[in-house]
């Protein structure tokens, strides 16, 4: 049998999710060992991995224009400029380290004999410093075979395939469909086209092998977290909130969204029985006592069962998730919370209805949204409103419906992002229809597979998105983005904000405001001591709350409360 070794990185970690364990290797890693291959998992997202990309000299100079330009003691444009300097060493620096740690992988596959590396790919440096590293192993180790999979791989599809990467093969669709298959071809026990859902390279053509879904999640077995294979959970610079993916694929076709090409347009879920069972497993195995449910959405009627079970079983844990306006009942939500759910993120887009039916495709109505969401917050379960904006077709009007939407409502929390066109959404596959300029197709697939947010930089002053909104660049569009940030901000709704980050920072002993503000610096100026201990008390935390089985009606109430 081979031994493997699965691999994530998904950049520099400026998210507290950065931290939480990947459901999807311990998975694969699962079919895997159940087959009789020997695998290890690197999870490199740990507080190493910001110790290693942010050296002394680059987090002294990162605190002291932080302080700068809290004390506004710098004008504008000399402020900029430092920053940009310091943004400019941060990277080149970090190319440097992603050769330093594809060397070390190598290393660590000679020592382990492995036959084959799989990494996980993400945007940004999850793409590009993944990159790095696997030619750098393929440079030492000639022969080893190198797999990429993951939503980027989905995502960018066969153009993966036609640039320079050290990748030689590519899984699309599930995963966990193929691994144990590839890991027979690198045997030398199958054919190469007998593994599904790959593609690669041959002679300057992108070929394919079948692809295929997996029809029943109940078939797949419990996650592996043993230390031997998941070493970094074991570690102090990982938070102990798991992932559980109770269902999967949506059949909502949301015209920014690309997910159905990643998981299917069917949803499938797991049986209650089975998801009870490897909640109560995870629990008492590895020490979860807090998960986010992985699915796309879960569906309301899913969501009461599991509800349900939960408080019939007696299994004591602290959950969010992600909801749909249209899929949801407001009588619920009491039920949810009593279970343990303390956020639920939903996609709200926009307060205009013109927006969502013409531009969007969400499917609901704006007065259901506003009852809907009322009686999520009023049952004390941290709601966040995620919204778009500029979206295509967005006046003054529509923005005003926005924020009088917002105002009703008062969310806890309503993190506004600006359009992205993604491969495979309706926006990409028929951009003017919805408003959206692209010049050239390939120009920006190449500009977006490697796209870098700039990391001391508010979103105008990033690199220039390769396409526009209603014939606006992306400085102008940005810009508007950052400005309705700060408008909702100051309505005292926090901004910002995402369903994980309220679970992972309930736990904190902050409010929610000192929780996002205290983690962003420690991240911005690479202080991985600082993250270290806020994930430590954390996870102590959460320990000691279920050891007791204290109720958290009042403490998530605190933590949800902006200061005076």
């Amino acid at each position: 049998m081979t031994k493997g070794i699965l691999v994530t990185m998904s950049g520099y970690p400026m998210v507290p999710s950065s931290f939480m364990p990947d459901n999807g290797l311990a998975q694969l890693a699962a079919l895997l060992t159940d087959q009789g291959h020997d695998v290890l998992i690197l999870d490199m997202n740990t507080t190493e991995l910001v110790d290693r990309l942010f050296n002394k000299k680059l987090r002294t100079k990162a605190k002291i224009l932080l302080d700068k330009e809290m004390e506004n003691s710098c004008d504008s444009d000399a402020k900029t400029d430092e920053l940009e300097k310091l943004q400019y060493s941060l990277e080149t620096y970090q190319i440097n380290q992603y050769v330093i740690l594809g060397k070390e992988l190598a290393k660590i596959a000679i020592k382990e004999k492995a036959k084959w590396i799989g990494f996980k790919l993400w945007n940004g440096d999850g793409f590009s410093g993944s990159n790095i590293m696997a030619k750098t192993v393929k440079n030492i180790l000639e022969d080893i075979k190198i797999i990429a999979g993951g939503s980027h791989v989905d995502f960018f599809g066969d153009y993966l395939a036609s640039i320079d990467t050290g990748f030689d093969f590519f899984c699309t669709r599930e995963a966990e469909n193929s691994i144990v298959a590839f890991a027979e071809y690198v045997e030398g026990k199958r054919n190469l086209n007998s593994v599904p859902n790959l593609f690669f390279n041959k002679n300057g053509r992108c070929e394919h092998t079948q692809a295929n879904r997996i029809e029943d999640l109940n078939s797949l077995p419990l996650a592996v977290y043993d230390n031997a294979i998941y070493p970094s959970l074991g570690q102090v610079g990982k938070v102990k909130v798991g992932v559980y993916e109770e269902t999967r694929g949506c059949p909502h076709k949301c015209a920014f969204c690309n997910h159905p090409l990643k998981a299917g347009d069917r949803l499938r879920k797991k049986r209650i029985s089975v998801a009870i069972k490897e909640i109560s497993e995870l629990k008492k195995k590895y020490g979860f006592h807090a998960f986010k449910l992985g699915g796309s959405y879960t569906p309301s009627i899913y969501m009461r069962k599991l509800a349900n079970a939960l408080i019939d079983k007696e299994i004591k844990i602290d959950y969010c998730a992600y909801g749909r306006i249209d899929k949801a009942w407001k009588e619920d939500f009491e039920l949810y919370r009593k279970a343990g759910c303390r956020a639920l993120f939903f996609g709200v887009e926009t307060g205009s209805q013109i927006l969502l039916d013409e531009k969007i495709d969400k499917g609901y109505q704006i007065k259901r949204c506003e009852e809907i969401l009322k009686s999520c917050k009023k049952a004390g379960i941290y709601t966040i409103t995620s919204l778009i904006y500029p979206n295509p077709g967005e006046t003054d009007e529509t923005r005003l419906a926005t924020i009088n939407l917002i105002k009703r409502i008062m969310p806890n929390g309503a993190p506004v992002h600006f359009p992205i066109l993604v491969p495979g959404s309706r926006w990409w596959q028929n951009p003017q229809k919805y408003g959206f300029g692209i010049e050239n197709r390939e120009n920006c697939l190449s500009n977006l597979v490697s796209y870098k947010v700039k990391l001391f930089f508010p979103p105008e002053y990033w690199p220039q998105m390769p396409f526009t909104i209603d014939r606006k660049k992306f400085r102008k569009f940005s810009r508007e983005t950052s400005e309705l940030t700060r408008e909702i901000e100051a309505l005292g709704v926090t901004t910002l904000i995402s369903d994980d980050t309220a679970l992972i920072g309930f736990y904190s002993g902050k409010t929610i405001i000192e929780f996002r503000n205290n983690f962003r610096r420690l991240a911005l100026t690479g202080d991985a001591e600082g993250i270290q201990e806020l994930l430590s008390i954390i996870n102590e935390n959460l320990r000691k709350k279920f050891e007791r089985g204290n109720s958290t009606n009042s403490s998530f109430e605190a933590f949800s409360k902006r200061p005076d």
